[in-house]
């Protein structure tokens, strides 16, 4: 991956959390098991029959690079992205996990635009962040940061309830925690649908604004 970097000239780096080979597995209610993100991802099940998140196998190391960019951070973003499928993976890897606890850095979540249906359904800030919690084992976050901007409706009646819900509820008890920090954060630019991407269908074509969102990020370090 370093190598690859170097070719295309981006910055920074891209550190697994694993070396190893591992597969996201959601456990239903029912006892049924959704294996790998194709599965997980598009399934309507999730938010009415998840009843655990785990890896396979379970007893899975973390990259040790990753151990110690956690600890070296002094911002550590989490988020946006897909709550069950992207984001809370990596906290089921126990020495990630670990880490991420007791990292010095600062700890912002970045909320999602949107609730997902089947996963995130009516979801607000605040259930984002108990979910979080719920797999971490403690809030650590020191900052949130979400989007307090509308998105037209004309542009959301664009596309069908497949792909999006609604946007992410704001409750009012944010503006008493000085942790919130809500600004204008969506991107008026739709992300067109990439042909090659198996799940396009599905994907929320709506995105912050990275200006916008780097600049917030850089008041909080």
């Amino acid at each position: 991956i370093d190598e690859v970097l170097k070719l295309v000239g981006a910055e920074g780096s891209l550190i697994p959390m694993t070396l190893k080979p591992v597969t996201l597995v959601a456990q239903l209610t029912d006892g049924r098991k959704l294996k790998g993100e194709s599965a997980i991802t598009p399934s309507k099940e999730i938010s009415l029959k998840l009843k655990k998140l785990t890896l396979s196998p379970s007893a899975v190391h973390a990259n040790p690079r990753a151990i110690k960019a956690l600890g070296e951070a002094d911002i550590i973003a989490v988020g946006p992205g897909n709550l069950y499928s992207s984001v809370l993976p990596n906290f089921l890897v126990p020495e990630i996990r670990e880490a991420f606890i007791k990292s010095p850095a600062k700890k912002v979540y970045i909320s999602n635009l949107f609730t997902q249906p089947g996963h995130t359904d009516n979801f607000s800030v605040s259930d984002f962040l108990r979910v979080l919690q719920k797999y971490i084992g403690a809030d650590t976050f020191t900052h949130v940061v979400y989007n307090t901007a509308s998105m037209p409706q004309s542009v959301i009646r664009a596309y069908t309830s497949e792909i999006i819900e609604s946007p992410v509820r704001i409750s009012k008890d944010l503006k008493k925690d000085k942790r919130f920090i809500g600004r204008s954060l969506v991107s008026r630019k739709i992300k067109p649908r990439d042909t090659s991407d198996p799940i396009a269908k599905i994907r929320n074509p709506f995105l912050h604004d990275s200006a916008k969102l780097a600049r917030v990020i850089m008041e909080i370090a």
